[in-house]
């Protein structure tokens, strides 16, 4: 009896995966122009809540339990998708059917009792957490409708600063990665169609990668947590924005809080901090330059070590293949 009760724990720990499972990856979304697979049929509704129905970061959980008024109350799951709870509990609630929540929920509170406090769990509030960066004026995470519009996220984070050059958006949802453009969108294209959010997407509105100026000589060195990291050819008046669209664009960690712009100058090596948008702001790239795009993911690119001495290090070994585009 002792071996099933283990092994039925294991199945549900496994239900409840730390990354939330979404739709399957669809090839088109591999495309690096193609928005195939991020818009649905506005008709297209979500089931009824049930058992089955599997908790999204931003869903509004509502705890109640007649042994304990401490557990009563509403609770949001939060981007990273681990609930927090009272008395120090955190459950990884992302991904889990509501079903399998109810049952993590118990199992980890159950110490804090003699028996068992006949908590339970229900979905009161469908909505989802999204990430939002680029050429907004307020970046940050939004709550957000499941029909959420594009033109109703740019609202929420202040418009969009530089309208006229932000042209393309970058949605990451798990391992897929769709490339919305702006122009085609507020041209009425697809106008029966609309985003539908499963909670934990990153959005990133950039500028196109074609109104730019002429090539120079030299290249920039895009380095760290993105797609495709490399030596990518310089174009004069790109900002950081271009240059991640030419390297694939972020990955599903990409922490763009944490950028750092690497330059030799005749004092020697200078590094400017900072997050995407301030540095894209900022700082104006120059042949050369080096740019590292940290993780979210502790310890992943750096651990004890000096960003700078990485970088350096990395340079003196790596053979440098240009990037024509």
């Amino acid at each position: 009896m002792r071996i099933f009760l283990v092994l039925m724990m294991a199945l549900f720990s496994f239900a409840c995966a730390s990354k939330p499972s979404l739709p399957s990856s669809d090839k088109n979304a591999l495309n690096p122009t193609s928005a195939a697979g991020f818009f649905e049929e506005d008709t297209t509704l979500s089931p009824a809540v049930s058992a089955e129905t599997e908790v999204r970061p931003g869903f509004l959980i509502q705890l109640s339990s007649p042994l304990d008024t401490k557990l009563n109350g509403a609770f949001r799951v939060p981007m990273d998708g681990n609930l927090r709870l009272p008395y120090g509990v955190s459950v990884s609630a992302a991904g889990c059917t509501l079903q399998n929540l109810n049952m993590r929920i118990s199992d980890q509170l159950q110490k804090f009792y003699k028996k068992s406090p006949q908590v339970k769990a229900t979905i009161s509030e469908r909505k989802y957490y999204i990430e939002v960066r680029g050429l907004v004026q307020k970046p940050g995470i939004l709550l957000v409708s499941e029909r959420e519009k594009i033109e109703d996220i740019m609202k929420k984070s202040g418009e969009i600063d530089l309208a006229g050059d932000a042209r393309q958006v970058q949605v990451i949802r798990g391992q897929n990665t769709f490339y919305v453009s702006l122009q085609e969108y507020f041209q009425g294209a697809g106008m029966n169609l609309s985003p539908r959010w499963y909670g934990g997407e990153k959005v990133l509105f950039m500028k196109s990668s074609t109104a730019l100026g002429g090539e120079a000589t030299g290249v920039i060195q895009l380095l760290g947590d993105i797609r495709n990291p490399g030596a990518l050819s310089f174009k004069s008046s790109a900002d950081l924005y271009y240059y991640l669209v030419k390297a694939g664009g972020t990955t599903p960690t990409s922490d763009l809080s944490r950028i750092q712009v690497v330059r030799q100058t005749a004092n020697g090596r200078a590094i400017t901090s900072g997050t995407a948008e301030e540095l894209a702001k900022h700082i104006v790239l120059e042949p050369e330059d080096t740019v590292f795009v940290s993780s979210a993911l502790p310890g992943r690119f750096e651990r004890n070590i000096q960003v700078g001495s990485l970088l350096a290090t990395i340079l003196s070994t790596i053979a440098i293949l240009v990037i024509a585009f």
